[in-house]
């Protein structure tokens, strides 16, 4: 095997997440535009908490929204208020486009940086399911729109050369033309959606729904009149409500000063897994078992996806595309600072990923085609560990709430857009209504945390799942490890027992046991 290219690479901190736009206040040009007063959070950095922020007087009738995340869940937030003739405006950091974990990259946009033409990637999310009703009636508009289409070729599981497709129980979803077109799509749909709830006047409905990137947003600040964002030093509007459709420390830290504190407390309780995506594009096409274009990899420590995108995109000709996904471990074991990934690292990444793709595959080590570009991308907050499982985090009283897969069920787009799609019920809900009246619609402030389920590169509902999470691995093998040291206890109890002579009883000095925990930990060298 050649590596004809050298490596590119690339950080990135969520794989769900992205967020774009630059907020218009109310009134379209809105209140705020220039420089704020107060301290500017712009890079992250800790703030401190703040006391439960409320608003005098009723909820507005006509909410203007901040959506923070320009992912599948804060563009389904946005659609959904826009089918009820509510504003919204997305704030995205997306340099290529919104998306969030619907990313794709493709030398045709330029976000393939020296790049052969021709080369497609989706370097996230790489399919998904539909099992919920109001979900599969999503995808069914969005199919009939032509923003996504089923993925029919073999999927299942792969090890050692062997390869087991899963059966064809749920259709597979894709992008049609890459996971991020399906971004576009609904970026576009929440326009149509609002002009349909104005009866379908197109005239003064262009800028009521905004969906704008790149567009950092650092700071929510309380005023009597609202929240008022802003980021990168500028002011970005004054909004009714905020909606934060991502997570991770960003998302914590501008939770934390708001004045929200049990939004920012389910946050901080989240757990997120790191992962690492190879994109490499092979100069011909790779020799795999039973024509596999998606594989779940098994009994690696290194790998555990590789999908064909050439094959998934109908992509003819030309280099063959491939995204491989590391084990959550292994993204763990290697995570760097995401914002300047070492160049060695990105290179030893690689190399030692394509060699476990080549034993993933039953290849001898060099069989693969010659290399003809690879980039790395690092996902240092990929997929939740945890989740409340709610359908969303809404405080009324605040104004403010959170939305994501994470919140419902773990890392799954079914589960993205029905909390996305929740939020927007929870906001609609509180239209009008007297803060007294607004203490029934809270949601999901204070439920308890669980382990999310999944596979290594997320949720797939109704799909045969081929190995525990990572989470639930480490469980079972703590669970073994206790019963074994239980065992040889019992085991070690009763040869003493057999061991003591006629007559013994116990002293005053009582024995020493030593804990199944100990028992069953490796001694260390």
């Amino acid at each position: 095997m050649q590596i004809a290219a050298a490596a590119q690479q690339g950080g990135g901190g969520n794989a769900a997440r992205g967020s774009s736009g630059r907020g218009a206040g109310r009134g379209g040009g809105g209140r705020g535009g220039g420089r704020g007063r107060g301290r500017r959070f712009d890079s992250c950095d800790q703030a401190p908490p703040a006391k439960q922020a409320s608003f005098p007087g009723r909820f507005p009738e006509q909410p203007l929204t901040a959506i923070v995340g320009g992912g599948l869940s804060g563009l389904v937030c946005a659609q959904e208020l826009a089918r009820r003739g509510l504003r919204t405006v997305v704030f995205d950091t997306g340099e290529h486009g919104v998306g969030g974990r619907l990313a794709t990259r493709a030398s045709a946009d330029g976000s393939l940086k020296g790049a052969p033409p021709g080369l497609v990637f989706d370097h996230a999310a790489q399919f998904f399911t539909a099992t919920h009703p109001s979900f599969q009636c999503m995808v069914d508009q969005w199919e009939a729109d032509g923003a996504v289409r089923r993925w029919d070729g073999p999927v299942g599981a792969l090890r050692d050369g062997a390869f087991s497709p899963d059966p064809a129980t749920q259709p597979r979803y894709v992008g049609a033309r890459g996971m991020r077109s399906l971004a576009t799509y609904l970026a576009g749909a929440a326009s149509r959606a609002l002009q349909e709830a104005q009866g379908g006047a197109a005239t003064g409905i262009e800028g009521l729904v905004e969906v704008r990137q790149p567009q950092w947003v650092s700071e929510a600040r309380w005023t009597p009149d609202g929240w008022l964002l802003s980021g990168r030093g500028r002011d970005q509007g004054l909004f009714d409500a905020v909606v934060i459709a991502h997570n991770g420390k960003c998302a914590n830290r501008l939770a934390s000063p708001m004045g929200v504190p049990q939004v920012h407390s389910q946050l901080r309780r989240l757990k997120l897994s790191a992962n690492w995506a190879l994109l490499v594009a092979f100069a011909a096409p790779v020799a795999v078992p039973g024509g596999l274009e998606g594989a779940f990899i098994q009994g690696s420590d290194v790998l555990s996806w590789a999908g064909n995108n050439s094959k998934k995109l109908g992509q003819a000709g030309g280099a063959e595309c491939w995204t491989l996904f590391s084990t959550q471990a292994y993204g763990s074991a290697n995570k760097v600072p995401q914002e300047n990934v070492p160049a060695e690292v990105s290179e030893r990444v690689t190399r030692e990923m394509l060699a476990a793709f080549e034993r993933s595959l039953g290849l001898a080590q060099g069989a693969l085609p010659p290399v003809v570009y690879s980039r790395t991308q690092l996902w240092g907050a990929a997929l939740p560990i945890n989740s409340p499982r709610v359908p969303a985090i809404w405080d009324p009283m605040g104004r403010a709430g959170v939305c994501g897969d994470w919140v419902l069920e773990g890392g799954s787009m079914q589960a993205a857009a029905l909390s996305g799609a929740a939020l927007a019920h929870q906001i609609a809900a509180s239209c009008g209504r007297q803060p007294t009246d607004l203490a029934g619609l809270a949601l999901g402030l204070d439920t308890p945390f669980k382990q999310a389920g999944g596979e290594e590169i997320g949720c797939f509902p109704g799909q045969q799942q081929h190995a525990p999470p990572p989470q639930q691995q480490r469980q079972q093998g703590g669970q073994q490890r206790e019963q074994q040291g239980a065992r040889q206890q019992r085991q070690r109890r009763q040869q003493q027992a057999s061991d003591r002579p006629a007559g013994w009883r116990r002293g005053a000095a009582a024995e020493t046991e030593t804990p199944p925990a100990l028992l069953a930990r490796p001694r260390r060298r």
